[in-house]
């Protein structure tokens, strides 16, 4: 085979298996699934202080990052129990907004920002900012969260309703 028909072969192939590999992503839109069995009962949870239900939504293995520390599994786990529900809670409400969702078929990856709005009774309501990036997994037919990270900021930058809005 010559230089010239090797290259061509070689290019058409991979243009192909591109063509191929995106084809198959996108086949695989998981979105309404995931936000009907994840991130509807995430909120209602978040914002009633439901730990119970806020943790049937993660896996058991669950990885939680944050910047101050990471937590996993029955650790994580026990620390929601602990710190939602307390009557003296602050009313809360989260919101999301998806950047990216990537999906195939038994795992999702979702990058984003949300917006925690905090109401004490004396103050004005406050926002909160921040971004995530999120695995999934289809666990026995459910979609679970397997890995939870989020910041506050970026590349020392604060995010904040500009970086939630422009989604």
């Amino acid at each position: 085979m010559n230089t010239k028909a090797l290259f061509f072969y070689l290019l058409f192939s991979g243009i192909f298996c591109h063509i191929q590999l995106f084809a198959q992503n996108l086949r695989y839109d998981h979105s309404k699934e995931i936000d009907v069995q994840v991130w509807e009962p995430f909120k209602i949870a978040f914002d009633n202080n439901d730990a119970n239900t806020f943790i049937s939504l993660h896996s058991d293995d669950i990885l939680r990052i944050t910047k101050w520390e990471i937590r996993k599994g029955a650790d994580f786990k026990e620390r929601i129990l602990s710190s939602m529900g307390k009557e003296n809670a602050i009313p809360r409400k989260i919101e999301f907004k998806f950047e990216h969702r990537i999906y195939s078929k038994d795992i999702a990856y979702e990058v984003g920002y949300y917006k925690i709005t905090m109401n004490k009774d004396s103050e004005s309501p406050k926002d909160v900012y921040g971004r995530f990036h999120i695995v999934l997994k289809r666990l026995d037919g459910v979609w679970k969260i397997c890995q939870d990270w989020d910041v506050a900021e970026i590349n020392g930058e604060k995010i904040g309703p500009k970086d939630y809005e422009r989604l």
